[in-house]
């Protein structure tokens, strides 16, 4: 018989809970519909564009929206945007895929003491390497030489959560991988602690979950 897994419940007061929109420019969703070339944006210009977009993260209580252009920022160029604005004690992720190249600048903030802890819930990227392509190795070992856990499971969710050496904690949700970005995708940005809790117990119970979201 599977084990139940029983979340704790959250009282939210909705009557105290205040969310104040940001609102992004038009000039943030940029279609390319006719280019049919895969191409990627370095994350220096990924930096650029989300920082011109968001000269400053979201204050508490606030959330801000984006939809990014084909060929414009992706995930991680808010992991880090907010790596090198605040230190992140606790960084957790939920994501289909991660591409080397993202760990690689994932395992850059660890070595600059930008990011203390973290752990990666991936999608069944075992499934899906070749013996030309082993990147799931490749990048769990990236993650694991900075002492981060990393497993894979029937995971198709991307969520971010950041929690700070500020205090804040920072949730991104989004429809975008952890990887290169050539496709259309959303972001939301908001600095909400209730959310932020209410994501946390999705990680904690994966990762007490055995192998019961590994089917």
């Amino acid at each position: 018989m599977a084990r139940k897994i029983k979340f704790p419940k959250i009282s939210f007061e909705t009557e105290k809970i205040v969310t104040k929109t940001r609102i992004i420019d038009i000039n943030a969703i940029i279609l390319k519909t006719k280019d049919q070339s895969v191409r990627t944006c370095g994350l220096e210009d990924q930096k650029k564009q989300l920082s011109h977009l968001l000269p400053s993260l979201p204050n508490p209580g606030e959330t801000v929206r984006f939809i990014s252009a084909k060929d414009g920022f992706s995930s991680i160029a808010f992991i880090d945007l907010i790596g090198w604005a605040e230190i992140i004690e606790n960084l957790y992720v939920s994501t289909f895929r991660i591409g080397v190249k993202q760990a690689e600048d994932i395992a850059l903030l660890y070595q600059r003491g930008r990011i203390k802890n973290a752990m990666f819930v991936t999608g069944r990227m075992k499934n899906t390497q070749t013996e030309r392509y082993d990147y799931y190795n490749q990048t769990k070992n990236i993650l694991e030489s900075c002492g981060f856990w990393m497993e894979d499971f029937s995971n198709h969710s991307k969520v971010f959560l950041f929690e700070t050496g500020k205090g804040n904690k920072y949730v991104l949700e989004t429809s975008a991988n952890l990887n290169e970005n050539p496709q259309i995708e959303m972001f939301i940005l908001s600095n909400n602690p209730d959310v932020f809790d209410f994501y946390q117990q999705f990680f904690v119970a994966v990762k007490n979950s055995g192998d019961k979201y590994k089917n």
